[in-house]
């Protein structure tokens, strides 16, 4: 097993040595503790097992671990541990899976990386969304909808703020079914993408190549759009390609331990949320670019825009919004969607081809 691919000096000076080693205590994998994604809100050490998403299944024998990119919609510019000074990676014991450990700035900065698993081909095995956000805890700000919806996050998934407004809030974009993350706007009112440490998205024609394992092999590769299912996945036709995402937590779902993509359609969240299935009039604030909703106004939603299927660029920044739920329509091959626009249009029902780039809500499994 080798040692990190990068580790700033901030790092070496904690660590001293950063070989691979044995853990002294034993650590047992938890499936209800894990995820694909992992909220750091102080800066520290931490630890978390090299395992398939919310399961206790490992990734396999890991070689080597490292940053795969670091992203920021607050600064104009990040650079190569940024946000993530250093990681490592421990000797599993017997029957175990290996322990990946990361060591964040101090003082913390915040944003959003990716930390990835290789094999001894250099072939990723997984990967693991790290979002850094000071003093952040989502059960403690969580909020409620009413019409018998679970509580939500006040911010959407990767945004480093829920203040309305803010280009911090926007957050991450997900190609329908993929756990990893591609890069938000860097503007509330513009198609630009937030800063990253490296050129990303790659951008890949689809094939019979482009299957599930596919994507979980590529996180930065976004795969544009098949002619026959629609769908970034070639063959969407299958049991296993409608449940990327699903109402019992999979292990691609890209939210954090305890919260998931929320359910859609015509009995899902937001239809429940909103009082109907059908399209509405809702206000929409202008200068800050979304709506507000809740009984004084304290739920928010920017118009995060969307990456396009062709280009996986950014379009209609500050004017509309998509949100991702995890119903899929397997009729269509299109997943199911919320959707608002400046217009003051809101559509609590709405579907779109897999393949784009849309916001996610996490919701309390």
């Amino acid at each position: 097993m080798k040692k990190l691919i990068y580790i700033s000096m901030a790092a070496l000076m904690v660590l001293g040595s950063v070989s691979c080693k044995k853990d002294s205590g034993k650590k047992e994998s938890s499936g209800s503790k894990n995820a694909n994604c992992y909220i750091v809100s102080a800066p520290g050490t931490y630890s978390f097992p090299a395992v398939k998403g919310n399961s206790s299944e490992s990734v396999g024998e890991v070689d080597n671990v490292y940053v795969l990119w670091e992203s920021s919609a607050a600064v104009a510019k990040v650079v190569e541990g940024d946000i993530i000074a250093g990681v490592y990676c421990n000797l599993p014991d017997p029957g175990q899976p290996t322990t990946i450990s990361f060591i964040t700035q101090s003082p913390l900065q915040n944003g959003n990386a990716l930390i990835v698993a290789t094999d001894a081909q250099n072939d990723i095995l997984w990967s693991w969304h790290i979002w850094v956000c000071e003093g952040y805890d989502p059960a403690a700000k969580a909020q409620s909808w009413g019409g018998g919806t679970p509580k939500m996050m006040d911010r959407n998934l990767g945004a480093t703020s829920a203040e309305p407004g803010s280009v911090e809030a926007l957050g991450l974009m997900y190609q329908w079914g993929r756990k990893d993350p591609f890069p938000g706007a860097g503007s509330v009112d513009a198609n630009k993408a937030a800063a990253i440490s490296t050129s990303w998205p790659k951008l890949v024609e689809n094939s019979s190549s482009c299957t599930i394992d596919y994507a979980r092999r590529f996180p930065c590769w976004f795969i544009k759009k098949s002619d026959t299912d629609q769908d970034w996945l070639y063959d969407a036709s299958g049991a296993e390609a409608q449940n990327r995402w699903a109402s019992k937590k999979t292990i691609y779902d890209p939210c954090p331990a305890g919260w998931r993509v929320p359910d859609g359609g015509e009995k899902g969240f937001w239809a429940k949320a909103m009082g109907s299935k059908e399209k509405m009039e809702h206000n929409y604030d202008d200068a800050l670019h979304g709506m507000h909703f809740g009984s004084h106004d304290e739920i928010w939603l920017p118009t995060v825009g969307y990456l396009d299927f062709a280009d996986a660029e950014p379009y209609c920044v500050g004017t509309e919004g998509y949100y991702w739920t995890c119903t899929y329509s397997p009729d269509d091959h299109q997943a199911n969607e919320m959707y608002l626009r400046y217009s003051k249009e809101l559509h609590p029902v709405s579907t779109s081809e897999a393949a784009y780039g849309g916001a996610v809500r996490c919701c309390k499994e």
